[in-house]
């Protein structure tokens, strides 16, 4: 498989289906109990799995549009706690959700089930699964669930309209008939994220503006959505669509024909580059997009102030070998059609909350967090090199930046050793004092920056300025990050797929290219998205890509090891419902 990533990135329920938006679904009168994994996109390509009360347990399939059918749900018993794992937004997906009565004709997953299980247990559900904790699973009492459903459902009624949706009272996205289809109660998950915080509260934000409701975990509601802006999200999907059937005529793009400039804003910009320079960097990797498709996209952050809505969207792109791969684009809503938009950034940027745990030989592992900040060393705004960049939370940039980035060859600082991209100063009054792109963040600002944006959405502002000092104007650039990382204390093991003592001794004593089995043993509650340092056996293209969809604990493969000596390591990268990463590092 040839990617275009490197090209791209560059208490009352509803009473009616049609209330709730999108057909489908189980009817009162299906025998055997069904429901939807999704998160506005449909979990697929994955797997329900499912503890009872007892620590009884069962499994079964997802379909691609995020249905399936409990068939064995009476062999169980009540409370059950399930967990949809499976490709959502082209990445590795886990929610969870709840039985609390095996007559239930209709059993959802989603972010909304996941928040209610979590603050009913008091415990991170992924947790709670991998240890088998039936004193929790007991916890989850249809009393319990009810009431929770009802704060959290009344509190996402504000966002009713915008999704379309009619009637009144708390929404139960638990156990109404919905589809994943970018209406109803799923183009809500479009229009409102909902994530878990680590005290168990849980996070409302609007994603068309940057209003935040909290729901703490002893029930109590404070601030307010604000304003929905009711986005046509499934013209989203259509976009989509589109893009895929002009890969089918890869010539379409090497000609930059009027079907393909039509997928594109005339505003079109991502990572500096315009248009017409996409175009012809995609158009090199057409001809291996034939017979790809495009899956229903996931909406990760939407701006209503400009001249047209602009959202920010996870795309995923199936390809002929079975593989998954994802990719960012924002996209314009004009003329009553979305176009591919770009990032609108003056440069190539990239930014993503990390944990990092590095474990080198015997030694107690070293875990830090921050954000990964990206600004390739190569990098031009018209004519003028950029020399250093300047970044700060939010968008105020009076004050002191919290990151200054440097270009070793541009500054002679970092050694003046170049390794692809501006270097992170950890301390401003020395130019040698260089991090990578690694921008670390003690527990303090953590906590300052969560009181910062418990109202609003993460924000970071960057600028950039030439070698000489100068601020190049008028190309500031501002992005909505998905999350805030974790402190080094939240995060625990099950954050991150370890390789196991067996399978590092055995990767230890391998020769550079050689054979051996790889064992990791991957959190319940996170999905895994890259492996560094092996490959599978096979030759050496780029389809031979280890099946991250179907990884649990214990899985393994036979594959060959990439390095020696120093660079003889083992990386892996997982990330959460709230789009963190964690990265696992073992090295000797």
């Amino acid at each position: 498989m040839v990617t275009i990533r490197r090209s791209l990135v560059l208490g009352a329920t509803c009473l009616l289906i049609s209330a709730c938006g999108g057909g489908g679904g189980a009817s009162s009168t299906t025998a055997v109990p069904t429901g939807v994994a999704a998160v506005g996109a449909p979990i697929s390509a994955g797997t329900l799995s499912a503890i009872d009360v007892n620590g009884r347990t069962a499994s079964t399939t997802i379909a691609n549009d995020g249905t399936y059918s409990i068939d064995f749900l009476s062999t169980l018993q009540a409370p059950v706690l399930l967990k949809a794992e499976g490709i959502s937004g082209g990445r590795t997906t886990v929610h969870f959700g709840v039985v609390t009565s095996t007559t239930d004709q209709t059993i959802n997953v989603t972010p909304v089930s996941t928040a209610i299980v979590s603050q009913v247990m008091q415990a991170d559900p992924g947790a709670v699964f991998a240890a088998t904790d039936t004193s929790k699973i007991a916890l989850l009492t249809t009393s319990q669930v009810s009431a929770t459903n009802t704060i959290i459902g009344n509190a996402l009624s504000a966002a009713r309209s915008a999704a379309g949706i009619i009637g009144n009272g708390a929404l139960d996205f638990l156990n109404t008939p919905f589809s994943a289809d970018k209406t109803g109660l799923d183009k809500l998950l479009d229009l409102v994220k909902i994530s878990v915080q680590p005290d168990r509260s849980v996070q409302l934000k609007n994603k068309t503006s940057d209003g935040v409701t909290t729901v703490s975990s002893g029930g109590n509601v404070s601030g307010a959505l604000g304003t929905i802006a009711s986005l046509d999200t499934a013209g989203i999907d259509l976009l989509g669509r589109e893009l895929q059937a002009t890969f089918q005529t890869p010539s379409s793009w090497q000609n930059a024909t009027a079907s393909v400039l039509n997928l594109f804003s005339s505003s079109f910009l991502h990572g500096g580059e315009n248009r017409s320079a996409i175009i012809t960097s995609i158009a090199g990797d057409a001809n291996d997009m034939v017979g790809a498709q495009f899956l229903p996209a996931k909406v990760l952050n939407c701006a209503t102030t400009g001249s047209f809505p602009v959202c920010e969207v996870l795309f995923t792109v199936k390809y002929n070998d079975g593989g998954f791969e994802p990719f960012i684009f924002p996209v314009s809503l004009e003329g009553g059609s979305w176009k591919i938009y770009g990032d609108q950034a003056p440069v190539n940027t990239e930014y993503g909350a990390v944990v990092s745990r590095t474990v080198q030989g015997n030694d107690a592992p070293q875990t830090r967090s921050g954000f990964n900040i990206t600004i390739y060393d190569d990098a031009t705004i018209g004519n003028t090199v950029v020399g250093y960049a300047k970044a700060w939370f939010g968008t105020n940039t009076s004050g002191a930046p919290d990151f200054v980035f440097v270009n070793p060859l541009e500054v002679d600082g970092c050694n003046g050793i170049s390794v692809g991209y501006l270097e992170v100063l950890t301390d401003p009054s020395n130019i040698n004092s260089c991090a990578g792109n690694f921008a670390e963040l003690s527990n303090l600002r953590i906590d300052q920056l969560r009181s910062t944006f418990a109202t609003q959405r993460p924000k970071i502002t960057v600028k950039y300025y030439d070698g000489s000092n100068n601020l190049i104007p008028n190309h500031d650039h501002v992005i909505t990050v998905e999350a805030l990382p974790l402190k080094p204390s939240e995060v625990t093991d099950g954050y991150f797929a370890t390789i196991t003592n067996a399978s590092w001794s055995e990767f230890l004593a391998a020769g550079n290219n050689a054979p051996f089995t790889l064992v990791l043993n991957k959190g319940s509650s996170v999905g895994l998205e890259d492996v560094m340092g092996a490959r599978p056996i096979g030759p050496p293209d780029e389809a031979q890509r280890l099946p991250f969809s179907t990884v649990r604990t214990g899985s393994s493969w036979r594959v060959r090891k990439i390095g020696s000596g120093s660079g003889s390591r083992i990386n892996t990268v997982t990330r959460d419902a709230d789009g963190r990463m964690y990265w696992y590092q073992r090295q000797p």
